[in-house]
């Protein structure tokens, strides 16, 4: 059975709650992910964690951001100016901001002044052409898909289920032949003079994967009622069945895709792994949300996009917490580090951002 919310559900506090708890999930295992990606080695056995990580992160916040259309029947509509100032003018930004803070980095650390010239002329070249600097990428993918996403919406009633799933194998079929044409169009520009024209390549092809994505997290959200329905037991067992399907994909595939890269070697696994990944963290945030001690996550959820901006180089948390280990020679609590990362950006985000995007 499926429906949408009522209006008091809809002014429940409580009743979000647990998407709050998936954003908070999703970037947490962002940041702790990012920091096997930057400093564990990838012949490392623990570097597995990584991959899995990859397997649906960025594919989760994707669906949320359609899950929310879905839960709340929201109707068809235009996007396309709030989107430009919620996503696009902040992707400028925010790249400006990285390539500065780029040169201050740079300009301190002793011996890489040199390569910065070069480092700077790429990075603006990932900038103008959309393909993005990490993580920024994620604010121009989610304007281009929105965008594509509200004219299906308004071309096709999503209200009938038929409707959603024929869109969304359609999407499913688009992407995959996407990824052939993009492998196919990327081997024919060798060299590095072809840069732009790959980085043109991988804006434009990401777009039905994002697309893909945002109509499946609607596809979920229509059927909400009958995941809130659901006992713990329930929950559980199709989180347990999620986290096996991907530590099986990354057993027998050993597959680490990047969305940013458009490195996606397996798309049809990409497709399954960014699904169950993400069923995975919703069905874990409904248990979670059921506990007075998910208050702890509501705040990080609530600050995820920021979480998301400021967490990555060339902003400092990451690096100078693990030249702060070597430095010492201490281990390196990936855990531990990611919590701090998590909170020094929450704290900027509350009383830097916030009071900015107020004077703005």
């Amino acid at each position: 059975m499926e429906t949408t919310v009522n209006s008091a559900a809809r002014s429940s506090a409580s009743y979000l709650k647990e998407l709050d708890i998936a954003k908070a999930i999703g970037i947490i295992l962002v940041v702790y992910g990012h920091f096997y990606i930057e400093f564990t080695s990838k012949s490392a056995p623990e570097f597995a964690v990584a991959r899995v990580i990859y397997l649906f992160h960025m594919p989760l916040f994707f669906a949320l951001t359609g899950l929310t259309n879905g839960i709340y029947g929201k109707r068809a509509a235009s996007h396309f100016k709030s989107d430009l100032k919620k996503l696009f003018i902040p992707y400028i930004i925010w790249s400006f901001i990285y390539l500065l803070a780029i040169i201050l980095v740079r300009g301190v650390i002793p011996g890489k002044m040199d390569k910065l010239p070069g480092i700077l002329s790429e990075r603006f070249l990932a900038f103008i052409t959309g393909r993005g600097i990490a993580p920024i990428w994620f604010l121009l993918a989610l304007f281009l898909g929105r965008t594509v996403y509200d004219l299906i919406r308004r071309a096709i009633s999503f209200d009938k289920r038929k409707s959603r799933v024929l869109v969304l194998l359609a999407f499913g079929a688009i992407s995959l032949v996407s990824i052939v044409i993009f492998k196919k169009l990327s081997a024919m520009l060798p060299g590095a003079e072809n840069t732009a024209y790959r980085y043109l390549l991988i804006t434009l092809f990401r777009i039905p994967l994002t697309v893909f994505f945002l109509i499946e997290g609607e596809c979920i959200g229509r059927n909400w009622a009958f995941f809130k329905n659901l006992k713990n037991a329930g929950r559980l067992a199709i989180a347990i069945m999620c986290g096996i399907i991907l530590a099986a994909s990354e057993f027998f595939f050993h597959a680490k895709f990047n969305f940013h890269t458009l490195d996606v070697p397996n798309a049809p696994l990409f497709l399954l792994t960014g699904t169950v990944g993400t069923l995975m963290v919703l069905m874990i945030s409904l248990i979670v949300a059921e506990f007075e001690w998910a208050i702890v996550f509501e705040p990080i959820g609530r600050r995820s996009f920021d979480i998301m901006l400021l967490h990555y180089p060339p902003m400092p948390f990451m690096t100078v917490l693990i030249l702060a280990e070597k430095s010492l020679h201490l281990p390196r609590p990936y855990i531990i580090n990611t919590a701090i990362t998590v909170l020094l950006c929450m704290l900027i985000s509350k009383y830097f951002l916030k009071l900015f995007r107020k004077r703005s």
